[in-house]
């Protein structure tokens, strides 16, 4: 007999953010870069120095 489990959400779901959104006030993120089973990592721009820079999101449920 083989044991199911329900099927885990997507990583973008269980992270809460996506592209757009503004982390800590300061961080636009801009697109996607790559994910992962742990996370997402987002190119970004630095809403007062405009500066790129690239955000990693872990997600919650992430263990290590």
């Amino acid at each position: 007999m083989t044991k199911t489990t329900p099927q885990q959400a997507p990583v973008s779901k269980r992270v809460g953010y996506d592209v757009g959104a503004v982390i800590d006030g300061r961080y636009e993120l801009r697109r996607e870069l790559g994910r992962g089973a742990a996370g997402l990592v987002f190119e970004a721009v630095h809403c007062f120095t405009h500066r790129d820079v690239a955000i990693k999101i872990v997600a919650p449920d992430a263990s290590y």
